[in-house]
C-alpha cells in the first residue's frame, strides 16, 4: 500500500494513512485522464473480438446493478465496485502495455479513494454513471476513437466534479489536507445534505 500512495511512512511513527487534499485529487484526475486516454485509444487500435466480448459482458453485470446509496451494506458497495472496477478494466485490456496498465489502476484506485471518502463524510454521492458507461461502450466498440476520449474525459471529470462538491457541501478540511485522524469540522451557516 505504500507503493501505491495508500499508506506513508514516518521515521519512528510506522504506518498512517495518505493525507487527501484538493490539489491532490486534480491532479490525479488530470494524470488519469492521459493515462486512461492513452489506454484506451491503444485498446480501440489493437482490440479483438475476445475484447470486446469481455467489455460488453462486464456492461452486462454492471448494469444489472443500481449504483448503492450511501447507507449501503459494505458487501453491496463491494460487489458494484468490482464490477465497475472490471468494467473500465475490459475498456483498456488491450492497450498492450503492462506499465500503462498499471499506473492507470494506481491513479484508478486513489480516485475511488476520494469517492469513498466523499459519501462517508456527506452520506450522498448524487453522481450516478450508468449512461456514461453505454456511451463509452458504444463509442469504443464502434472503434470511434475520438468519441471515445472526450466521453472518457467527460465521465472522469464530472465524478471528480461530483466529489469535490459533496465534500464541500458537507464538510471544510480543517486544512488543505485531511488525513483521517481528526474529523474535519462542519462549514458555518451551511446545513448538511439531506439523502437523497
Amino acid at each position: 500500500m505504500v507503493s501505491d500512495g495508500l499508506v506513508r511512512t514516518e521515521v519512528g511513527r510506522g504506518f498512517r494513512v495518505a493525507p487527501v487534499s484538493i490539489s491532490d485529487l486534480t491532479d490525479i484526475t488530470a494524470w488519469r485522464i492521459d493515462f486512461e486516454i492513452r489506454a484506451i485509444t491503444e485498446s480501440i487500435r489493437r482490440g479483438d473480438e475476445t475484447w470486446e466480448a469481455n467489455i460488453v459482458s462486464s456492461f452486462h453485470l454492471l448494469s444489472r446493478l443500481k449504483s448503492p446509496n450511501s447507507d449501503a451494506p459494505k458487501e453491496e458497495w463491494a460487489d458494484y465496485g468490482k464490477k465497475h472496477s472490471k468494467f473500465h478494466d475490459a475498456l483498456v485490456a488491450s492497450c498492450g502495455s503492462p506499465w500503462l496498465l498499471y499506473f492507470r489502476s494506481v491513479l484508478f484506485d486513489q480516485a475511488r479513494r476520494y469517492q469513498a471518502l466523499a459519501v462517508q463524510l456527506n452520506q450522498s454521492l448524487v453522481y450516478r454513471g450508468d449512461e456514461d458507461h453505454r456511451a463509452i461502450m458504444d463509442a469504443v466498440l464502434d472503434r470511434d476513437e475520438e468519441t471515445a476520449k472526450k466521453l472518457v474525459e467527460s465521465h472522469i471529470r464530472r465524478t471528480t466534479d461530483v466529489v469535490l462538491k459533496d465534500l464541500d457541501n458537507s464538510l471544510a478540511f480543517t486544512t488543505n489536507e485531511y488525513t483521517g485522524e481528526s474529523a474535519p469540522t462542519k462549514k458555518r451557516g451551511r446545513a448538511s445534505a439531506s439523502k437523497k
